[in-house]
């Protein structure tokens, strides 16, 4: 994944990408599997907060499945997280005329259609937000 296109709007809020994501083999739709990457990255640059670091790595679960991980800073209320991957839900920060709503319902699709499960984990003390992917 080339993060060069996310970079101006991360550099404008001081964000930097971490990753750690070793040679795997996956069996996956690259044109969907790049798509949902890229929504992933894109409401994380997007959302995430200043000065700030977007992680993306892959690594095995305790459970020996492998997880893509993505974690980054946000500030993030009950009902955002009740609603993430809800079709055209928009908190009230995203509530603008540039924003479908439809990042992470189209990320929740890619995952279902290749038979994945994603997860979503929101840290409020640390204001740290995990995506995990489980490749089934």
């Amino acid at each position: 994944m080339r993060f060069a296109f996310f970079s101006p709007q991360a550099k404008l809020k001081n964000i930097n990408f971490i990753t750690d994501i070793p040679k795997i083999t996956i069996n996956a739709d690259p044109v969907l599997f790049e798509r949902l990457i890229s929504n992933l990255v894109s409401n994380a640059v997007e959302y995430g907060l200043p000065k700030t670091d977007i992680s993306l790595r892959v690594h095995r679960t305790n459970t020996e499945e492998i997880c893509l991980s993505l974690s980054n800073y946000a500030e993030l209320t009950e009902e955002v997280l009740e609603h993430a991957f809800d079709r055209l839900y928009q908190g009230k920060t995203a509530r603008t005329d540039t924003h479908s709503g439809l990042g992470l319902s189209i990320v929740q699709a890619i995952v279902k259609s290749h038979r994945w499960s994603i997860d979503m984990q929101y840290d409020e003390k640390e204001k740290k937000v995990t995506f995990c992917i489980i490749f089934i």
